[in-house]
């Protein structure tokens, strides 16, 4: 027996399905999708979310020179969408002369309730964020790479921001604590940063996770009672004046801390203003599973203190993984040790 389908079955899928096939295709293929049938022809100018990336840039005429190629490929989509864009992501753009185009993006989806925006820029050329970047009162998910953040006077932050990733954005530390401290939502924080930085001070009563990679003097998790994931990488030695900070309390703010991953010079940083490291901390880490110490130097027992003393302190320990470096022989050597059983019930077992 045969099955004969009606002559347009696309156009008979519902709504919610072909914005579900649409969002799921690259913005290029979803545009094309317009042949396929005639309920279909303006489907994609009904997505939230718009993705702009070196792929749109390469199949169009390339005699045309990328500017203008560019600038055509943005009037088509802005002039023709009809929805408010919550997410837009942009990329690979290392040709474009200059970027008062962009400006003209930031301005329009800053007008069209944005809530995820994503800017990635080349490293040899960062793009200073606009003034309309800072009206964006809905942003809820921010991540930026390779951008100047120089905000007006008035700029109160993003009262609704949950996720902020930075990487390697030009902004002073001031500026940089005033905007996560201005983000009351704030769950994750991803920063990587390799200019120098002073001081972060760290208010965020919501955080969950922290992941800090760059090169910073003194860093202070004061009102991040929620905090379960820290993460820090300092890439270079602390200086000797770096003395703020008291090893055996610092972890007294988030009593909650699942998972601990440091490096060596984050130990050096957290440890600079102790000169006599206790055998525990002032309040054990019941909650921490999860303990990761990278690159740690065994030169000399002090410098294996607030390691030892972050393991006593911590209990009920299931997983941790610490890498050693030895300088022997102008070879490096890297060794991991596991502990896959509770501290506290089955000895140390490497492999």
């Amino acid at each position: 027996m045969e099955c004969f389908l009606p002559p347009d079955v696309l156009s008979n899928l519902p709504e919610n399905v072909l914005a579900d096939i649409l969002i799921r295709l690259p913005l290029r293929d979803a545009v094309r999708s317009s042949i396929l049938s005639k309920k279909w022809r303006y489907n994609w100018c009904r997505l939230p979310q718009l993705s702009l990336d070196q792929t749109l840039w390469d199949t169009t005429d390339q005699s045309i020179c990328f500017v203008t190629r560019f600038t055509d490929i943005i009037y088509h989509l802005l002039a023709l969408h009809v929805v408010p864009i919550t997410k837009f992501i942009l990329s690979d753009i290392a040709n474009l002369g200059n970027y008062s185009k962009i400006d003209n993006l930031v301005l329009f989806v800053s007008k069209n309730g944005i809530q995820h925006l994503a800017l990635q820029f080349p490293k040899h050329k960062p793009y200073k964020l606009p003034s309309s970047f800072f009206t964006c009162s809905r942003m809820s998910h921010l991540s930026l790479h390779h951008c100047s953040i120089q905000p007006l006077s008035t700029f109160t932050g993003f009262s609704e921001l949950v996720k902020l990733e930075l990487n390697e954005v030009t902004i002073s530390s001031e500026m940089l604590g005033c905007l996560i401290s201005h983000s009351q939502l704030l769950e994750k924080l991803v920063l990587q940063i390799s200019s120098i930085l002073d001081h972060i001070q760290i208010d965020a009563p919501k955080l969950k996770s922290f992941d800090f990679t760059g090169n910073i003097e003194l860093i202070s998790l004061k009102k991040v009672p929620f905090l379960l994931e820290l993460s820090l990488f300092n890439t270079v030695a602390p200086s000797l004046e770096t003395g703020e900070h008291d090893f055996t309390k610092y972890f007294e703010s988030f009593p909650n801390l699942e998972h601990l991953h440091l490096d060596y010079h984050s130990l050096q940083l957290l440890a600079a203003g102790s000169y006599d490291i206790e055998a525990k901390l002032s309040s054990p880490l019941n909650g921490l599973k999860c303990l990761c110490l990278s690159d740690i130097c065994l030169d000399e027992l002090a410098e294996l203190s607030p390691a030892l003393c972050l393991i006593r302190s911590s209990p009920y320990l299931q997983d941790v993984q610490i890498k050693l470096t030895e300088y022997f022989d102008y070879i490096w050597l890297d060794v991991t040790v596991q502990i896959a059983s509770q501290m506290s019930h089955k000895p140390l077992q490497s492999r």
